[in-house]
């Protein structure tokens, strides 16, 4: 019988070209997830993980591999015992999300209610704003520039004792600030912005590997010269409303009801994402 877990043989310097680039599709695995062991030497491996987008998010990674953590050092032990099993699986949240949604045809079912919300929230919004430096190229993949900023303590503190005097969170801080750039350089005064939720409202899908992201179109209001403390009472103002709404409705469903008008040079409903990374940090413990 063969092991479940493949085991190669493998030069350590062919393994890092084999990993090194990055920018090399990714075939979808026939199941959601795979594994392989490399063995590099006598008593040193390398073990593979590809989980499929579709199977988990960026809040999976450290349940993940904290069960894989814990499993490893049960084998340590001699122990082959297992974790406890969650309350719920992905298979029941899945069919709860159908059931709480509803149908519909019947204007008091929760997906009648957020469409109707998401639709007076979104009325007239200009999807494209113009934003400066996208392109089109008519290939999938990433269109424009990306930027990624890591600021450090420093640089942070200001940012974080803004949003606890004006009881706002650093997130929506970072969005006004963004909204004030996009808008000087001449994208308007209405910015949508496009932001992933991790979709965790209830405490029994935190240690729970899935996918439940979901995306919330942000809306900026920049009219009327505010100052920036007043802009950012706009900004809580619109998002905590979203993400009352944030978790049941699946983005893809919003954008089929709108409908906005498509182009080839742009997406429907916003251009720019805001992403702040602050899941918990995914770190596996091996013992040797």
């Amino acid at each position: 019988m063969e092991p479940a877990l493949p085991v190669l043989d493998i030069d350590p310097d062919a393994l890092e070209r084999r990993h090194r680039g990055g920018d090399q599709p990714l075939r979808r695995p026939r199941r959601p997830s795979a594994r392989s062991l490399f063995r590099t030497g006598a008593a040193s491996h390398t073990l593979v993980l590809v989980l499929h987008h579709i199977a988990g998010d960026g809040w999976s990674l450290a349940p993940l591999v904290r069960d894989l953590g814990a499993a490893y050092r049960d084998r340590m032990a001699g122990s082959i015992s297992g974790q406890p099993q969650l309350a719920v699986q992905y298979a029941d949240y899945a069919l709860w999300q159908r059931a709480m949604l509803g149908d519909e045809t019947d204007p008091e079912s929760v997906v009648s209610r957020q469409l109707s919300f998401w639709e007076q929230a979104l009325a007239e919004a200009q999807g494209c704003c113009g934003c400066p430096g996208s392109t089109a190229s008519g290939r999938g993949g990433q269109c424009g520039p990306g930027l990624r900023l890591h600021p450090g303590a420093g640089a942070a503190r200001p940012a974080r004792e803004l949003a606890m005097s004006s009881n706002s969170s650093l997130f929506m801080v970072l969005q006004a600030a963004v909204a004030t750039l996009l808008c000087r350089h001449g994208a308007g005064e209405d910015i949508p912005l496009g932001s992933p939720v991790a979709g965790r409202t209830d405490a029994v899908l935190e240690d729970m590997v899935g996918f439940f992201v979901n995306t919330l179109v942000l809306r900026t209001d920049l009219s009327g010269d505010p100052t920036f403390r007043e802009l950012l009472s706009r900004v809580r103002e619109f998002d905590l409303a979203a993400y009352a709404h944030q978790d049941l409705l699946p983005f893809e469903r919003l954008v089929e009801h709108l409908n906005p008008v498509r182009a080839r040079d742009h997406h429907p409903l916003f251009q720019t994402m805001l992403v702040l990374q602050n899941q918990e940090t995914a770190a596996v413990e091996l013992p040797v």
